[in-house]
């Protein structure tokens, strides 16, 4: 018997039924340790985001500021939750860094993304003025992390457990991945859609408006002459629809899936070369990184599997 026969004769049969398909889907083992890179990723991206509101901290969220509380309340819904109506300023910011600090090298770590969770709901909650899409990805990014194994390796409590001398954990199933895979594709899916039913983006024109945003784009130097002539702005406004229709489905398509990813990095670094849009961009890469396997990062031979809770 040939090898390929041998493979195929060792290999599980395929899930049948619909119950079966979702276990498979959901359930199926991987190494949870990309759990953990997402996990100290997320982390460094909401103490940048914390860093940089620090300076107009007040300015923003307090009553001294441009929304008091009572306007804040009328601009989003009297009943949205915030902890800053019963927590100083201050402790409710301090309280965002410490999670996001003990989520870094993490302790207890999905205690302390429920954490991050609700303060960056506290937070947005306060003044909605001036949330955005990157502070809603960046909030169900949190969620997401809640429900992962995030602390099973490089963490403080892997190696608390090492140091203890207890016997290593079984890897658990990080299902929760899933939910960045399947929030990514709605995110590319939704805005291809919207796009597509928008005249300025079928007609090939939008990035020459896009180009005119003086407040978000021009971050770095780009050459003039790619918004000079109109085959140019058209090839790349389509470019830019049909990446974000195939990239969802190519993502799945397993042979070709590292390459996609490269692709989907590659080209939201471009557009974080172009455009001030702060974090978006860099969520949106870590995302992306849920689609692949731990063995494929490329510090993934170095990296030891230490286990933790």
């Amino acid at each position: 018997m040939s090898k390929a026969r041998r493979a195929a004769a060792a290999a599980p049969p395929a899930p049948t039924g619909f119950a079966a398909r979702w276990n498979a889907f959901f359930f199926a083992a991987r190494d949870p340790r990309l759990c953990s890179v997402l996990r100290i990723g997320f982390a460094v991206l909401v103490l940048v985001d914390a860093l940089v509101l620090l300076p107009d901290l007040g300015y923003w969220f307090s009553d001294g500021g441009v929304m008091p509380a009572a306007n804040a309340r009328l601009i989003i819904n009297e009943d949205a939750f915030t902890l800053l109506h019963y927590v100083p300023l201050q402790l409710g910011y301090a309280l965002l860094v410490a999670h996001a600090v003990l989520l870094l090298v993490g302790w207890q770590s999905r205690i302390q993304a429920l954490g991050v969770l609700i303060w960056l709901v506290s937070f947005q909650h306060r003044n909605y003025a001036i949330v955005d899409g990157e502070d809603t990805v960046m909030r169900l990014f949190a969620f997401y992390l809640a429900l992962c194994p995030c602390g099973w390796a490089f963490s403080l409590d892997a190696w608390l457990r090492r140091r203890g001398g207890k016997p290593e954990l079984p890897p658990p199933t990080p299902w929760a991945l899933r939910l960045f895979q399947l929030q990514m594709c709605v995110i590319y899916l939704s805005s291809a859609f919207e796009k597509s039913t928008g005249a300025d983006w079928i007609s090939g024109k939008a990035l020459y408006y896009v180009a005119r945003l003086d407040d978000s784009f021009g971050k770095f130097p780009v050459p003039a002459y790619l918004f000079e002539h109109l085959w140019l702005v058209k090839l790349m406004t389509w470019s830019v629809l049909v990446i974000e229709w195939l990239l969802p489905v190519a993502l799945w398509w397993r042979r070709h899936r590292k390459a996609a990813v490269l692709f989907g990095i590659v080209f939201h670094l471009s557009i974080e070369y172009t455009m001030n849009l702060f974090l978006f961009h860099w969520l949106m890469i870590l995302g992306l990184v849920s689609f692949l396997e731990f063995d494929d990062l490329p510090f993934a031979k170095r990296a030891r599997p230490a286990s933790g809770p």
